[in-house]
């Protein structure tokens, strides 16, 4: 009885992503599409943007999951909650709060302006959008492994004289890497999901008009097949 309801999970979750990237092979020259200049370039920006979010989920996410599961402070829930919250979250609620923070009249817009950063209509505000959205992912899963690792082991490292950056960089890293290795896999996909694009929309306007435009310039059915089997491919 458990095999036949995981098999038909199975069927349900697999069957629609069969039939479009089926159709598109069926009824397309997909190879065409996939080396087309525009989906290279579109795939090209995704994969260096995204790849370049990661890096910063990892470097800032990983201490922070770290601390979470160490140590216990004043503000540790809301620090916590804090993390959870881009999970549940609108993407449109989460583009307007990031241009309400860092946008030209938003909270420290006046102060980056001053100093010339300018971040509106940037590969930079698509990274931190990316970075946003995706970081929750990453730091719950890194949490999770960190608490799964044994005290003892630090203990150990302390009493043959290994400091705590030491203990945590040689014993605790390691212990947790298929956890943090499962959030990084969980995280980029989530900076190229929808969501992380539809908060990027928000922060940069252009972009929603070029993508409309594009997607415009596409209203062939064979080939609107043959980019949801790109996208889904790439996603």
């Amino acid at each position: 009885m458990v095999f036949v309801l995981g098999l038909a999970a199975v069927l349900f979750l697999g069957l629609p992503v069969f039939a479009i990237v089926e159709r598109a092979i069926e009824r397309t020259d997909l190879l065409d599409v996939i080396s087309s200049s525009t989906v290279t370039e579109a795939l090209r920006i995704s994969l260096v943007t995204t790849s370049i979010s990661l890096g910063l989920v990892i470097v800032f996410g990983t201490p922070l999951a770290y601390v979470l599961a160490r140590y216990r402070f004043p503000g540790h829930a809301l620090v916590d909650t804090l993390v959870d919250l881009p999970i549940v979250l609108p993407p449109a609620v989460g583009g307007l709060g990031l241009l309400m923070a860092f946008g030209r009249r938003g909270i420290l817009g006046g102060w980056l302006d001053d100093v010339g950063v300018e971040l509106a209509f940037t590969t930079t505000a698509v990274v931190m959008a990316q970075t946003f959205v995706a970081s929750p992912f990453y730091i719950r899963s890194a949490k999770a492994g960190f608490e799964a690792v044994d005290r003892d082991l630090e203990h150990v490292a302390y009493t043959l004289g290994s400091s705590r950056s030491g203990a945590f960089f040689r014993v605790a890293i390691p212990a947790a890497m298929p956890s943090l290795l499962a959030g990084a896999v969980m995280a980029w996909a989530r900076a190229k999901a929808p969501g992380a694009r539809g908060c990027r929309m928000r922060i940069l306007p252009f972009v929603r008009r070029r993508w409309i435009h594009f997607l415009h310039s596409y209203r062939d059915d064979a080939t609107t097949r043959a980019w949801k089997a790109v996208f889904i491919a790439f996603r």
